[in-house]
């Protein structure tokens, strides 16, 4: 071969060598923003305010969380305390100075940390259950969006809303969609959601996601449990439950029924039932009630009971899980306790006291879940909540996305 060709074979090989190099170590632009996002639900309404960071790779981090707190508006109890099936006005009112409190306080404390300059590029929000059953939802949407300039809401049906729920937790390391299942309850309904081989975790989708899905919430199982006193009940409460054993076996029945029915209605879950829900599989569990409520009821006697907050867990094997016993003995005490008597244990453990009244009919009915055909066994909480996912959202500047209706009732 000539000296000549060998130098042009030996050139052509450092290019395509150069050129593959140079696509593997692309460079990768990102640019941040800051973004709000309010979660609507059924028994309280949250607001997140965080400095995000987009890069061209699809990959989106909270860099910095500038502000989230929520506030108690119990939309699907005005809801069942309706006859109409119409927010009152009064709740939609409720919301809107929640909302107009909550940006003032969020807007402060963008100011303090990053300083005058520092604005929110965008608002968004999403609703769930309850405004999937209220008539008047667009009245209250409409009235709902102007508390902020500029602000998009979005309306979840409950696979939506499922999706919201567990997203974040899919970008954390050790996570495995083949041995997980994410459970959320809410004020105003609970979603199970297991994942198959067609999910996708670098895609903002629903395809693969399989939900058990009940209108059973914390509001919504103590309307449950009211439902079921003695018209003669002059405090209309059922608390403490121990004085009514009944609850126990109405609540065991009427959760079954919700869960099975959800079941049924998909062919799917119902031949795949054990490989989706059952099979080796480590239940995560996040929203308020679950990764907030019950570890801070749990932790009066034990320290080692916490909150996990999303935006300090790197590693799913940080968390530690909390069993059915636990959940248990803990009940066997709060049902003894009546309403002033769980205030001052929500005082005393430094929870919500505006759900005190429901401290012991939510471990009732967590534990009734677990019992159920479900059988499970232990959970671990993360603190995860629609704010989460609205910052991280890869359709958040598209503004297509949050005005397209996909709630068939």
């Amino acid at each position: 071969m000539k000296k000549t060709k060998k130098i042009t074979i030996v050139l052509t090989n450092l290019l395509l060598t150069s050129c593959a190099s140079n696509i593997q170590n692309k460079i990768i632009t990102c640019q941040s923003e800051i973004r709000g996002g309010f979660d609507i639900g059924s028994g309280s309404t949250k607001l997140q305010i965080s400095k995000v960071r987009i890069c061209d790779n699809d990959k989106i981090n909270i860099e910095k969380v500038y502000y989230k707190s929520s506030i108690a508006v119990k939309y699907s109890q005005d809801l069942n305390d309706s006859n109409s099936k119409m927010f009152s006005q009064k709740i939609i009112n409720k919301g809107m100075d929640a909302m107009k409190l909550m940006t003032i306080e969020a807007l402060q404390k963008l100011e303090e940390e990053c300083g005058t300059h520092c604005k929110v590029n965008a608002w968004r929000g999403i609703m769930t259950e309850a405004f999937r059953k209220a008539k008047n939802w667009e009245d209250a949407k409409t009235q709902l969006s102007t508390t902020v300039d500029g602000l998009l809401i979005k309306r979840l049906n409950q696979k939506e809303e499922a999706l919201y729920g567990f997203y974040p937790i899919i970008k954390l390391n050790g996570f495995d969609q083949n041995n997980a299942v994410v459970w959320d309850i809410g004020g105003g309904s609970t979603q199970l959601t297991a994942l198959d081989t067609n999910f996708k975790r670098n895609q903002f989708s629903v395809d693969g996601v399989y939900v058990i899905g009940t209108s059973l919430g914390s509001a919504t199982f103590a309307s449950f449990l009211k439902s079921k006193m003695d018209s003669n009940n002059s405090l209309n409460s059922f608390n403490p439950i121990h004085d009514y054993d009944f609850l126990e076996n109405e609540s065991e029945l009427h959760i079954n029924k919700k869960i099975l029915n959800s079941v049924t209605e998909n062919n799917y879950i119902k031949e795949n039932f054990n490989s989706l829900f059952i099979q080796n599989k480590n239940f995560y569990v996040i929203g308020g009630l679950l990764s907030i409520s019950i570890p801070e009821t749990l932790s009066k006697d034990d320290q080692n009971f916490k909150v996990y907050n999303y935006s300090e867990v790197k590693n799913t094997n940080e968390i530690c899980a909390i069993s059915k016993k636990e959940l248990d003995d803990k009940y066997h005490y709060l049902k003894k306790l009546n309403d002033s008597e769980l205030l001052s244990y929500a005082i005393q453990t430094k929870s919500n006291v505006n759900f005190s009244q429901t401290i012991a009919s939510n471990i009732l009915m967590v534990r009734k879940y677990m019992e159920s055909l479900l059988n499970i066994k232990e959970i671990y909480p993360i603190q995860i909540d629609g704010t989460d996912t609205l910052m991280i959202h890869p359709a958040f500047g598209n503004k297509e996305y949050w005005k397209k209706e996909n709630v068939h009732i």
